[in-house]
């Protein structure tokens, strides 16, 4: 009857072991950063492209972004093409809170950037790479 118990008690402590085990790494993945960058104006002042805005985490955990990469497209106020360029931005290191944002701007140099002070629409793409 005592190996019954005793193997009825290590069943038992298995069992628990697994569920706290389980149950303590399901809540570490909840706390995550989620850092989006959302443009709010783009400026073309002449040799560069000026593409300011906001880092913004939805997420429950402050992180770094670490780097990015930036994708922009513009056009005027009737779709017409004005000019696209891209870069790599490294070093960018910012933190943002968690639930907060952060404004920053983005400079891509390049001689070949028109100045253009008309009405312009774009889209800008941005591909963060961050770190908690």
């Amino acid at each position: 009857m005592k190996k019954i118990l005793s193997k009825q008690a290590a069943v038992l402590f298995v069992l628990l072991m697994a569920f706290a085990v389980s149950f303590g790494q399901t809540r570490s993945v909840d706390a995550a950063a989620n850092i989006m960058f959302n443009a709010t104006r783009v400026d073309l002042p002449g040799g560069q492209t000026v593409i300011t805005g906001n880092f913004v985490n939805h997420g429950n955990e402050g992180a770094t972004v670490r780097s990015a990469v930036i994708e922009v497209q513009i056009t005027d106020a009737n779709g017409r093409p004005i000019w696209s360029d891209s870069c790599n931005f490294t070093d960018v290191d910012v933190w943002v809170p968690a639930g907060a944002s952060h404004t920053h701007a983005f400079h891509i140099h390049n001689g070949n950037c028109p100045n253009y002070n008309g009405n312009i629409k774009w889209h800008v793409n941005a591909d963060l790479v961050w770190e908690s």
